[in-house]
């Protein structure tokens, strides 16, 4: 298989070791990754697909899940994200088939099996400057006791990254997720980089609001008749 060159992985590589939190959005189709990039953001979060990787110049960490089931197929993951020139993807602990890391009822794999998919991880990439991000949900798992887990679930978790560091990951520099309301709660990109974080996700920020907006636009259409001002983006058609 012949890589995609591109210059994401060495510039995120080069970004992490700055510093400051560097700041990165979620998004759904090259036309939110163009959009993206012309506002003006460190990197860009997607379901990797190589119609983003084309739309922008921009470094790509890509959402790996928990490797689409065992090694074979881990690796066999990464070598398909690099090809498409992401720069970098998570790995995480969750059991297979899974739920949403921000949902209740999650729950992890025991801590061999994690770190057995962050070997495969590491083991399979190719190009030296894509990184791997080892990704827990520890912290509010079902087995560590949900919403009413402890200090322990929080130490746990904690435990899991230090023993991913140690078995295949070079560098440990830390990247927090943050959905409006979720587990993480709501902090603001000032507040990830004096908290000491190296990266911040923020996912939710392009198909939340476009999910609002089609509404608003769709219901003016139906009502009125016509979706003109919300096409054109005037003040007084609001987001519901």
């Amino acid at each position: 298989m012949v890589n995609v060159e591109r210059k994401g992985p060495s510039v995120l590589r080069e970004a992490l070791k700055s510093k400051k939190c560097v700041i990165g959005l979620g998004l759904f189709d090259g036309i939110s990754a163009k959009v993206a990039a012309s506002v003006g953001f460190d990197f860009l979060f997607a379901k990797v697909s190589q119609v983003v990787t084309q739309c922008s110049d921009l470094p790509i960490i890509a959402d790996a899940n928990t490797g689409f089931s065992g090694p074979l197929n881990i690796r066999r993951t990464i070598q398909f994200y690099e090809h498409a020139g992401v720069a970098g993807c998570h790995i995480e602990d969750r059991v297979f088939p899974k739920r949403c890391g921000q949902l209740k009822g999650k729950d992890v794999v025991d801590l061999q099996v994690y770190l057995e998919r962050i070997r495969s991880a590491g083991e399979a990439h190719a190009n030296p400057d894509s990184v791997i991000i080892a990704r827990t949900d520890a912290r509010n798992a079902k087995s560590l006791g949900g919403e009413s887990a402890s200090r322990d679930a929080f130490d746990e978790g904690v435990r899991r990254l230090k023993a991913a560091v140690a078995a295949e990951l070079a560098l440990n520099p830390v990247l927090i997720n943050v959905l409006p309301d979720g587990l993480t709660g709501n902090l603001t990109t000032a507040e990830c980089n004096e908290l000491g974080f190296a990266a911040a996700i923020y996912p939710c920020t392009e198909f939340i609001p476009a999910m609002l907006a089609m509404q608003e636009s769709y219901t003016r259409l139906k009502r009125e008749g016509s979706d003109l001002r919300c096409c054109k983006g005037k003040d007084d058609c609001p987001v519901l």
